[in-house]
């Protein structure tokens, strides 16, 4: 008899634990991925017209850097390839945060961390890189999707902190 009791004992037990872990997953699922695990998003539409800026192009806006080579990839083709340079430093982008390039570019992005290490992450073409502070790490990469990509420093914080910039890929 007393094996018997025993025996029950220890199956009451295990149902116990196993309706408490059961209520927990239950309401694990209930309550839904918390904020930490929530990816930011960093890719939204393009709802205006973008001008693509040119090296030698007059009235770009303060915030959207410049090519420094602009150069046709071939006779056939409005592509080109594009190089920018952009640095990290006091926790911003700067000179500027933007990037506008057209789909089907081919793009070359250097990026220099001057006042500490960093580093350039951007999901949605796949960068995610460390930057020490002195140092440049040069992103290649061909524009193939449009869209306006949010860039940051994920050890910094993620693009809720900064630094932030973007990425517009115009069609």
């Amino acid at each position: 008899m007393d094996s018997i009791k025993k025996d029950i004992m220890i199956g009451v037990i295990v149902l116990v634990v196993l309706a408490a872990v059961v209520a927990v997953i239950l309401k694990a699922r209930e309550s839904g991925p918390t904020e930490e695990a929530q990816a930011p998003v960093t890719r939204e539409a393009i709802t205006a017209p973008v001008v693509v800026p040119e090296k030698e192009s007059a009235d770009v806006p303060a915030n959207v850097a410049r090519p420094d080579v602009s150069i046709p990839l071939g006779a056939s083709t409005d592509d080109k390839l594009r190089k920018f340079q952009i640095q990290i430093t006091g926790g911003a982008f700067a000179p500027e945060d933007t990037v506008v390039v057209r789909k089907g570019d081919s793009v070359r992005l250097a990026v220099t961390a001057v006042d500490r290490n960093y580093d350039f992450t951007q999901p949605d073409y796949g960068f995610s890189s460390p930057i020490r502070k002195g140092t440049s790490v040069e992103f290649k990469f061909a524009a193939t999707a449009s869209g306006k990509f949010t860039f940051f420093c994920k050890s910094c914080g993620g693009p809720e902190k900064g630094p932030v910039g973007y990425l517009i890929v115009a069609e």
